[in-house]
């Protein structure tokens, strides 16, 4: 029971968070993803804990947890945002019971599943608990990112072998934030919201039924939690350019930073999507700096602290490789002040396409022109597996007929958006294999197939932005002629 209440704080700590923005964000989205920012703030006090030498304990932890939600009681109070409605009420103590009984029937049964990766992750978050970033952690870390070593740490805190609710916990909350902001997206330009909500769930259900994105709900590393965040953070930026409404701004940067504290190669996707953001969103350039710079702040913070702890080189990061990172973050900075000027941002506008797509091409050819195996190996290997090898079932089938038919549907206004978030995604993955001793190989268990749970989730919700207005149009009108069909045969029985 210890996992469920450990659960239960992580989700009502996220949930005071969330409050902070209800005047301008539904009640509903915050009431959804409380867990995931509970993740991100437990994340965040261990780290400064551990930084600062202070003992890593329960009661530490306890009393700094205690004092943030004290902290963003008295904030919320201030901004009159602890009056509820029964609804509110209704959409809290459901999510709250979901995630209740959720980790409840996760701690009862124990499906999770462990691989040699998974023990190591396992082990290094216990060691954090005991020595904090040993040798061996920080060897770790250029592999791979913190943020799900430091929330495996606290299974040492509240006395369990390793937290194997963990996952299913994410998994839930990446199914109801897809079903919301699916059907948020969508409902908008539909008028039955039953065939709405119909199509939104089965397009959830799609997803959930792959064989391989299924297993990853119980299966112990970091893959499901870097899809969710990574989805939250694109699903709110689509929300922000099609509601006009830049207040949803404000969760895509706690998601993007929680992202790239996931996986060692995460923040230059996140770098691609503020960079996309910035272009596309009409922003003010206090509200475009206040979008960007805290991110670029803190993953600074953290490489340069990582950097002057660093002790060996790895095929993921090395000392000359976190200083590109840490100057691709300064140009991010850099961009956002250069994109206050009318005519930049006008120019950006109008060629952002051909920028990406010249880039893009240069990457390309470089890798080709230095590691030509590896990217051609790489390619193929992911190929095979999507299809395959990987264990995802058709699902790949259906999504790749989907992208290939895409053009025989409207188009989305911003439609680049997405266009360029999949094309960067398979083009960095491809980049990041030719840069590994060997390249990526079959098996449901290689790097790369595991990297496809991150991009799965955006992929199927854009085809539900594509194809739902046309399918649900049909059907509505179909039920149209229906019920005029039925009226007049009644009529003429008359």
């Amino acid at each position: 029971m210890t996992q469920t209440f450990f659960i239960c704080g992580l989700y009502l700590l996220g949930f005071a968070f969330g409050l902070l923005f209800r005047k301008r964000i539904p009640f509903a989205f915050i009431s959804l993803t409380g867990f995931l920012w509970g993740c991100m703030l437990y994340v965040a006090e261990a780290l400064l804990l551990i930084g600062l030498k202070i003992p890593y304990t329960l009661l530490s932890m306890a009393i700094f947890s205690g004092a943030i939600l004290v902290i963003l009681g008295i904030i919320n109070y201030r901004l009159g945002n602890l009056h509820f409605s029964k609804r509110d009420v209704t959409w809290l103590a459901g999510c709250l019971l979901v995630f209740f009984l959720g980790s409840l029937a996760a701690n009862l049964f124990n499906l999770a599943e462990v691989s040699q990766d998974s023990l190591m992750q396992i082990m290094l978050g216990r060691e954090i608990a005991f020595d904090g970033f040993s040798p061996s952690v920080i060897d770790y870390l250029s592999l791979t990112g913190p943020f799900i070593l430091v929330l495996h740490s606290a299974s040492v805190l509240i006395g369990s072998e390793y937290l194997y609710t963990l996952m299913p916990s994410f998994s839930l909350s990446l199914f109801m934030v897809f079903v919301y902001i699916t059907y948020r997206s969508i409902s908008q330009k539909l008028t039955s919201r039953f065939l709405t909500l119909t199509f939104v769930l089965l397009a959830a259900l799609i997803l959930f039924s792959a064989d391989f994105f299924l297993f990853q709900s119980f299966y112990i590393h970091d893959n499901l939690p870097t899809a969710t965040y990574l989805f939250v953070a694109v699903g709110v930026c689509w929300l922000a350019l099609i509601e006009e409404n830049n207040a949803w701004l404000a969760f895509a940067v706690p998601a993007l930073i929680s992202f790239s504290l996931l996986r060692a190669e995460t923040v230059i996707f996140a770098v691609f999507i503020f960079f996309l953001a910035n272009s596309l969103l009409k922003l003010a350039g206090r509200t475009r700096r206040l979008f960007t710079l805290p991110f670029v702040g803190i993953m600074l913070l953290w490489y340069v602290i990582f950097y002057l702890n660093f002790l060996r080189d790895t095929f993921m990061l090395n000392p000359a490789r976190i200083l590109v990172l840490m100057a691709l973050l300064v140009g991010l900075g850099i961009y956002v002040f250069i994109l206050g000027y009318a005519k930049v941002e006008q120019f950006v506008r109008v060629h952002l396409l051909l920028l990406v797509g010249g880039a893009a091409l240069l990457l390309l050819s470089g890798l080709l022109i230095l590691n030509a195996h590896n990217v051609i190996s790489g390619l193929a290997a992911t190929v095979q597996n999507m299809l395959v090898y990987g264990q995802w079932g058709i699902i790949w089938y259906v999504v790749g007929l989907g992208l290939i038919l895409a053009f025989t549907q409207p188009r989305l206004k911003n439609e680049n958006f997405f266009v360029l978030i999949l094309a960067f995604f398979f083009i960095l993955m491809i980049a990041l294999g030719s840069i590994r001793n060997n390249s990526y190989h079959l098996g449901r268990f290689d790097s790369g197939n595991r990297m496809l749970t991150h991009i799965l989730p955006l992929a199927v919700y854009y085809l539900v932005l594509k194809y739902a207005p046309g399918f649900i149009g049909r059907v509505s009108r179909f039920e149209a002629w229906f019920l005029r069909y039925k009226s007049s045969e009644q009529w003429s029985k008359l």
